[in-house]
Order: C-alpha cells, then structure tokens, then sequence
C-alpha cells in the first residue's frame, strides 16, 4: 500500500513539472507567432506605403469593401478617407490587418 502512495506522488510531481515545461514552451510559441505577424504587417505596410495619395479598392475582412484615397500609413493604421453621394468627406482610420484585400484603381 506504500508503494502505491509512493507512486502516486511520484506521478503528480512528474505531472506538475511536464505542465510547466507546457506553459513555457506556449509562452515562447506565443512570442514567436507575434513576431512573424509583425514582420509580415510590416511588409504589407511597406507596400502600401507606395500607394499614399492614390485610389484604391479595399475589401475588409468583415465583408465590407469600397474605393478610398489612401492618405497615410504607419506600422499597424491605415488612414483612408472616400466622398459619399451627399458630398460629404468620410474619414477612417483601420487596422492593416483588417484588410483582406487591396486593389489600386487607374
């Protein structure tokens, strides 16, 4: 019977340190994945950066999609803006990664 119990312990302290080495090696799984979605947002915001002060079609990925002038861009923001039909000026600012796709226009 003191086997057993010798077991059982033996088998939860293995266990506490395999979850451990788990969490570890998810934290650093995490980190490497936020590090390559950074160097690809900056590559997309590289190429963007040549299309300021041009007409271009977005498509979002909530579906939604129409012709903006692009204005500005830094790392992880797109500033864009497009005239409705009433004539007024519609100014947004969105996530680079929102955007599923970029089409310039002319």
């Amino acid at each position: 019977m003191e086997y057993f119990g010798i077991m059982a312990f033996i088998l939860a302290m293995v266990n506490i340190t395999l979850s451990d080495k788990v969490k570890k090696m998810q934290f650093r799984i995490k980190k490497l994945e936020k590090r390559n979605k950074m160097q690809g947002e900056n590559n997309m915001s590289q190429m963007i950066q040549e299309l300021i002060g041009s007409k271009c079609s977005l498509y979002f990925e909530d579906g939604t999609s129409g012709d903006y002038d692009t204005l500005e861009i830094d790392d992880e923001w797109l500033k864009i803006s497009r005239t409705d039909k009433k004539g007024r000026v519609e100014l947004r600012i969105v996530r680079i990664d929102n955007i599923k796709e970029l089409r310039p226009l002319g």
